[in-house]
């Protein structure tokens, strides 16, 4: 199955953020315990890059139609997100290409990082066993959803 087939499988949102706390643990980062606060304001999850101290916010945005005004909110969300919780970062990660406009605006947010589809294809790529491990689960709720 191609990288962008096994992307475009993983839904409902819960799957998706699955599958990026799976990435990340695999590139070597360390979750931390959301907070109330944390779940307030719509991070999903607090990380500790490799080897560092540092705290980064994280969002995963998954949705069937992307509008540019949801790839702004989340990005002034996680800017929020980032002072609120006194956190060094902010990762947005979202499973599509971003256009020029949208790499302009996200470049004057020099603390926040984005994984599109073209970092999330070379992780795939780089941690095969997760791509497998997603193709599984989704074939398991797709027998499970026919059953119902």
């Amino acid at each position: 199955m191609k990288e962008k087939e096994l992307l475009a499988q993983l839904e409902p949102l819960h799957q998706f953020e699955y599958f990026c706390d799976r990435l990340l643990e695999s590139e070597g980062f360390t979750k931390v315990a959301l907070s109330k606060r944390a779940q307030d304001l719509t991070v999903d999850f607090l990380i500790h890059p490799p080897g560092k101290s540092e705290l980064w916010v994280v969002q995963s945005k998954l949705a069937r139609v992307y509008r540019i005004s949801q790839v702004y909110q989340a990005v002034h969300n996680l800017v929020a997100s980032k002072k609120l919780l006194q956190a060094n970062c902010g990762l947005l990660i979202i499973p599509f290409e971003l256009t020029p406009r949208l790499s302009a605006f996200i470049q004057r947010y020099p603390s926040i990082v984005v994984w599109d589809v073209n970092q999330l294809n070379e992780l795939i790529e780089k941690h095969r066993d997760i791509a497998a491990e997603f193709v599984s689960l989704r074939r398991k709720l797709d027998l499970f959803n026919q059953q119902r």
